[in-house]
């Protein structure tokens, strides 16, 4: 038997739904009928059902991160194709998906819009302003300017860089061929790696994927190894 759960819905008329499976079982009806009066499918009408099984499938693999979060669909647009393509609108742009303004909120009328996927990652939870050289902005406008990603500035800032050198050190291009002038020893990354028994691809992972100097990876492969 399916676990009956009643969910509240956040709107001016609140609906409650009894399980889920009532939910996709409405949407199921919609696409069999349109099955056997067959059109060409709407995006937009793919955004709609990718909507309803987020916010209530939990066999859905994004259901975690909106469903199990309280992220709901507004009682006017459970299934009601019509009322959510007189809100939202059709999609301008073929590369443009659907996007919650607030994350905090559900999907629900003045909340949704057709964003792109720069202006999205823009607008998710994971993203955070950073201070840095006398300006304030984004993580990912930090990471957009000096050419390296996101996660690189969020790894070295774990590690305990100043937050001005992760943003702006540029990354460690390693050679192969390449010697390093480390203690007196002017070797390669392999020699160096033999010398004190560290792994050589770890030592250009730490340059190549944190930006580390080849003391800096030797240091922290040191530190590791203990």
């Amino acid at each position: 038997m399916v676990p009956r759960t009643v969910w509240y819905l956040p709107c001016a008329e609140k609906l409650r739904i009894h399980s889920y499976i009532e939910v996709l079982k409405l949407i199921a009806v919609n696409m069999v009928m349109a099955q056997r009066n067959p059109k060409p499918r709407d995006v937009e009408y793919d955004a709609f059902i990718n909507m309803h099984h987020r916010c209530f499938n939990p066999k859905h693999k994004q259901y975690k991160d909106y469903g199990e979060r309280g992220i709901w669909v507004c009682a006017e647009w459970v299934d009601n194709f019509d009322q959510f393509l007189t809100d939202v609108g059709r999609k301008p742009d073929p590369s443009l998906t659907l996007d919650r303004i607030d994350n905090s909120k559900g999907y629900e009328p003045g909340n949704v819009r057709w964003a792109s996927r720069q202006t999205q990652s823009r607008n998710i939870r994971s993203n955070r302003w950073i201070t840095a050289f006398g300006e304030t902005k984004l993580l990912c406008e930090w990471a957009e300017e000096y050419g390296i990603t996101s996660q690189l500035i969020r790894n070295r800032a774990t590690m305990g860089w100043p937050i001005e050198d992760a943003i702006a050190r540029p990354i460690q291009k390693s050679s192969r061929w390449k010697h390093y002038n480390i203690d007196g020893y002017n070797m390669t990354c392999h020699g160096h790696a033999n010398r004190l028994g560290l792994s050589s691809p770890g030592l250009s992972y730490r340059m190549a994927k944190h930006g580390m100097s080849m003391e800096e990876a030797i240091a922290d492969a040191q530190r590791a190894k203990k």
